[in-house]
């Protein structure tokens, strides 16, 4: 009989929140890929879970140098923040049918907000818009963090693609 010492869970966004309900049971840490679901109703239930301690959500980007440095830079001059994140959501295997758009949307857009809460503290308030082009989402968001920053983000698919953060520190 095969013993695991954890579970991992990779399948899609429709079959993850059923599969992360079943692994639950068997007691085990979890490393499970996001989102686990985009039902806020099921979100709410992951979130009361007793057991959520020993989940872990793979938000790896987070674990960048590039995002490392930057949390090390941010750290010494978090007073008076501000951010713009321009998100790009374009692949050159991107299926342009809506379904498909909306899943890799949020497939890849859940890294950068992590980034955004992890560099800057947490979302507190926030003030969004969706449009749609071509078929495809587009956000932009004002929003505040437990930091105090304040900053902007845009998700899009008709953006540059690399994504790009300035900070700008407001001298007082």
């Amino acid at each position: 009989l095969f013993r695991s010492h954890a579970l991992s869970i990779i399948t899609s966004t429709e079959n993850q929140y059923s599969v992360f309900l079943d692994a639950l049971k068997f007691g085990k840490p979890i490393l499970i890929e996001k989102p686990i679901s985009i039902n806020p109703d099921e979100l709410n239930l992951i979130v009361k879970n007793e057991d959520i301690s020993k989940v872990i959500v793979n938000l790896n980007r987070r674990h960048y140098k590039s995002v490392q440095s930057l949390k090390k830079l941010i750290q010494r001059n978090i007073k008076n923040m501000s951010f713009v994140v321009n998100i790009p959501e374009f692949t050159w295997d991107l299926n342009p049918e809506e379904q498909y758009a909306k899943s890799y949307f949020i497939d890849n857009s859940v890294h950068v907000i992590d980034i955004i809460n992890y560099l800057f503290g947490n979302v507190r308030e926030i003030t969004a818009v969706k449009t749609k082009q071509s078929n495809l989402p587009n956000i932009a968001a004002v929003c505040r963090t437990n930091s105090g920053a304040v900053g902007t983000f845009n998700i899009s698919f008709s953006s540059s693609a690399n994504i790009s953060i300035k900070i700008r520190r407001a001298h007082v």
